[in-house]
């Protein structure tokens, strides 16, 4: 199978929730000097309480008030979208209390995304607002007295002393909101500070997953996208595939073989550009779609469905490893893709620990025929996983099933729209437009000039998105069959 598409539209990105007002920390350079403040407050309001105590108004107004600030702030760009994201959920916190908000510059979230790549954007309201968020304001300063204690005014911050500086101020219904820019993250969610220690630890980060941006994109003879010939109507690319689900109970609960022969269903839906999408306010004229005449056939060869074998390719495996580490070592998923010439491979990571919805390995860095050349994704983003396990308390915005659409694309040799920034050739696409979003950086791109909102930041959901995987015709044309 030989694939010569590069070009891939945004995806929402892992685990969920928001929790506590303390921010844990690490002390710079001195990775055993755990700074673990008390324990977050379970207890904080959220949107959905002040809705109760008919203050749901004066919620979303303090978030208004902090957004406009931010806007005013070029090198906060990325934490006004994602604060903007957090406004609308019904678990994003309070800030009525008034205190002291410490949000990352663009540049710590560019360092943020190469070691988390696709996160699950509901932990944004825990790291961005509940636990960076000290309603007084010395709490950030007192936690770090009783560890080693910054210089230079710097704060303590989720792996080192960051600086901080005063950037805005809001006065919201008696309260005031402090308003900080840093130059790290002050907290992080547990989730992610744990993968991120790993993979730091191993001295390996996503850059083997994702090039970086600002360099040249590795090219073949097809990457001139306008000039290879159309795809012969009629005909269509079919790609043998294995879905693997890796679970530390061997029961695997909450997954069941309907499931993932809707999530195959579901896949093949978008790869023929028949999928449905709900349209958002940001977008001003419809999402045009492709059919890639592509097919993920999940079913094997002469084989005769019965009572006890549907014929599909699936696998659950009892593996405690890759269902806990599966995003941070890839020999995990590795052992369980037993035929990688032959086979597209999704895993499915039951038991994620990284707060990372999906990865996948480029072509272009990981060649066809090798073991770690699969998609991992975790169940959080299987479809319907959320909507069916209810007692989990996912948010439901990402079990339609598109980050297996995503992931796979990526897997396919596919890049985001937005690589490159706005370098014409960002994805080597000719019909993509260069998009103005690189790793959280937003550039003056005519889109930004016309005061669109960019929501589809790296992490954050588009609508449903996968109508943006394939998004215009031309892109149909870089599959040979």
């Amino acid at each position: 199978m030989r694939v010569l598409a590069q070009s891939l539209g945004l995806l929402a990105a892992c685990s969920r929730g928001a929790a506590g007002l303390q921010a844990s920390a690490l002390v710079e350079d001195d990775p055993a000097a755990d700074a673990v403040g008390p324990a977050p407050d379970a207890t904080y309001r959220t949107r959905a309480h002040e809705r109760l105590a008919d203050r749901e108004a004066a919620h979303l107004g303090a978030y208004d008030a902090l957004l406009t600030t931010l806007a005013g702030v070029p090198t906060m760009y990325h934490s006004q979208h994602i604060l903007s994201y957090v406004r609308d959920k019904d678990y994003g916190p309070s800030l009525l209390h008034g205190g002291c908000l410490y949000m990352p510059s663009n540049e710590a979230w560019k360092q943020f995304y190469v070691h988390v790549g696709h996160p699950y954007p509901p932990l944004f309201a825990e790291m961005m607002v509940a636990r960076s968020f000290f309603s007084k304001c010395d709490a950030v300063a007192s936690k770090a007295q009783r560890s080693l204690e910054c210089t230079d005014g710097r704060i303590l911050g989720a792996h080192k002393c960051v600086e901080a500086r005063h950037v805005g101020e809001v006065q919201h219904h008696g309260s005031t909101i402090q308003l900080f820019l840093t130059d790290g993250h002050v907290a992080l969610p547990p989730q992610w500070k744990h993968h991120i220690d790993l993979v730091s630890q191993s001295g390996d980060t996503l850059q083997r997953v994702e090039p970086e941006r600002e360099a040249p994109l590795p090219k073949d003879k097809c990457s001139k996208s306008w000039k290879l010939p159309p795809v012969p109507e009629g005909r269509k690319l079919v790609v043998p595939t294995q879905y693997i689900v890796c679970s530390s109970n061997p029961s695997h609960p909450g997954i069941d073989r309907e499931m993932l022969l809707d999530q195959a269903r579901w896949m093949n839906i978008a790869y023929s550009g028949r999928s449905t999408y709900s349209p958002m306010d940001f977008d001003h004229e419809d999402i045009p779609e492709a059919d890639m005449q592509m097919e993920f056939d999940l079913f094997k060869t002469n084989c005769t469905p019965s009572a006890f074998d549907d014929c599909a390719r699936i696998t659950f495996a009892h593996d405690k490893e890759c269902a806990e580490q599966a995003f941070v070592e890839s020999k995990f998923v590795a052992r369980h893709n037993h035929d990688p010439f032959g086979l597209f491979t999704v895993i499915f990571v039951g038991d994620d620990k990284s707060g990372i919805l999906g990865m996948a390995e480029f072509p272009q860095l990981t060649g066809e025929g090798q073991r770690e050349l699969v998609v991992r994704v975790s169940t959080t983003g299987l479809r319907h996983f959320s909507s069916t396990n209810k007692a989990l308390k996912l948010d439901t915005g990402y079990d339609e099933g598109d980050t297996v659409v995503h992931e796979a694309g990526h897997s396919l040799g596919l890049y985001h729209t937005f690589q490159g920034g706005c370098a014409l050739d960002g994805d080597n696409v000719a019909d993509t437009q260069p998009e103005g979003v690189r790793c959280g950086q937003v550039h003056a791109d005519q889109e930004l000039r016309q005061g669109r909102p960019r929501a589809q930041l790296h992490g954050l959901p588009r609508g449903r998105v996968h109508g943006r995987l394939h998004r215009a015709p031309e892109a149909a044309r870089l599959v040979r069959v």
